[in-house]
């Protein structure tokens, strides 16, 4: 099962050629030559559930970036691993690119095994997951064996997929896996783990209550953050605020803006992607000020707010209209993903985590590149915003379930030049704008 251009009706390679002028601006201006990826699954893991879900993540982020992708699905395993649906979102996301699913191992660039050894040594990325616990190596994963025993997987998978989507975007840069030590991420306490056992799990059953969520900002975090609530979940509604429209360098870094939602309302294609998959959901095509002047009856709706968007002092514009419990993440230019909760009287607020002047590791991982046509585009480091999509998303998983102040409130995800994760707990600030708020202020501002 195969993809390329010739089977496309489209006009030109405009849309790839450009992408791959926006990529320089994260690489120093030298783009890397391509390379061809293969993606295996060691047995048992084939049958794990979660698989299939974190594949799907997993080629989605390295369409982004890789033109020429191999899934090896051995005959035995095309029961429980779908290869056509892993093409059919490749091929979305790449009209250009040459996609295939084969029963066995071509020779490749760079190998992906879920579970196992067996990949060339220097040039095969390991990962894996149990439960919420995610797990990425450039070394063979001993020791490493598939669980039955955790009910929910999909955290970890999706976790184990974002990584080593940016291991495989660290290969295709540097051209070498040494600097991938073994790391394991423990998405449920939120810390660093040395082993799997090391890692955290909800206690059975996991409960999940249905949320009213305000999403502002649509971009590359927030359309991240969309793309991973339904597979994790998520019940409830949310309301979409953004005034942008997508462009073609939004596509190389977010899980779900293709090439036919070019120009159309962010907000819209957002709202969309999450009314297909189950969940209720509403676009406002505006700027969070236009947003609060024509619908301020809907604020004191939402249980939870999402301040995903930078421009325009959207943040502490939404302090000051005293949120309920937030959730935020953004990407750096450096390679990293900031992640933030902010429960009120409990966390600091945006303005103690984003003072006036924002320093540099949490502005959007973009900037201008010029194409040859004279437009102006922006570049990202598509594993960046997929990352930082899927901590908010599990930061709204673990409001759902009641456990929003279980883990710490201020994270740092490094993916250069080693995987490394900085957490502290982040108190209100004495002199903060926000500390004259009483609590008979804010739940009068919330009374049912």
């Amino acid at each position: 099962m195969s993809s390329t251009s010739s089977d496309l009706d489209l006009p030109s390679n405009e849309f790839y050629r450009r992408r791959s002028d926006r990529t320089r601006m994260c690489l120093d201006g030298s783009l890397p030559k391509e390379i061809h990826c293969v993606i295996a699954v060691t047995e048992p893991w084939a049958s794990v559930r979660g698989v299939q879900a974190g594949l799907e993540t997993l080629c989605n982020l390295l369409a982004r970036f890789c033109n020429h992708v191999t899934v090896v699905i051995p005959r035995v395993q095309s029961k429980v691993v779908a290869g056509e649906i892993l093409v059919d979102r490749m091929r979305a996301v790449d009209p250009y690119g040459t996609i295939c699913v084969v029963e066995a191992a071509p020779e490749a660039d760079l190998y992906i095994h879920l579970g196992g050894e067996g990949g060339p040594q220097g040039r095969t990325i390991y990962w894996a997951y149990q439960g919420w616990g995610a797990y990425v190596s450039g070394f063979p994963a001993e020791g490493i064996v598939p669980t039955g025993e955790f009910a929910d997987h999909s955290v970890g998978a999706e976790m184990a997929a974002c990584l080593a989507g940016a291991a495989a975007f660290n290969f295709w840069v540097a051209r070498s896996l040494n600097s991938i030590r073994p790391f394991y991420l423990d998405s449920y306490a939120l810390r660093e783990a040395s082993s799997f056992a090391g890692c955290a799990q909800p206690t059975e059953p996991i409960s999940i209550r249905p949320l009213d969520v305000l999403m502002v900002g649509g971009g590359s975090v927030g359309s991240a953050t969309a793309y991973f609530l339904p597979r994790l979940g998520f019940k409830g509604r949310i309301d979409v605020v953004d005034a942008d429209v997508v462009k073609v360098e939004n596509m190389d870094r977010s899980p779900i803006f293709d090439p036919i939602h070019d120009k159309l309302p962010k907000a819209n294609v957002v709202r969309d992607y999450l009314v297909n998959n189950g969940i209720g959901a509403s676009g406002y095509h505006m700027t969070w000020n236009e947003f609060v002047s024509r619908h301020r009856d809907l604020l004191r709706r939402h249980s939870v707010w999402l301040p995903l968007a930078n421009e325009q002092g959207v943040r502490r514009a939404m302090q000051a209209n005293i949120p309920p419990i937030s959730i935020q993440a953004s990407t750096g230019k450096n390679w990293n993903v900031q992640y933030g909760r902010h429960i009120p009287f409990v966390d600091d607020c945006q303005i103690d985590r984003f003072p006036a002047t924002e320093s540099a590791p949490t502005v959007c991982a973009t900037g201008p590149v010029v194409v040859t046509d004279g437009h102006v585009a922006d570049a990202a480091l598509p594993f960046a915003s997929f990352t930082a999509g899927l901590f908010v998303a599990i930061g709204l998983k673990k409001v759902a379930m009641g456990i929003q102040e279980f883990g710490e409130n201020a994270a740092f995800l490094s993916f250069k030049p080693s995987f490394s994760l900085l957490t502290q707990p982040r108190r209100p600030n004495p002199t903060c704008m926000c500390q004259n708020l009483t609590s008979a202020i804010w739940k009068s501002v919330w009374r049912p």
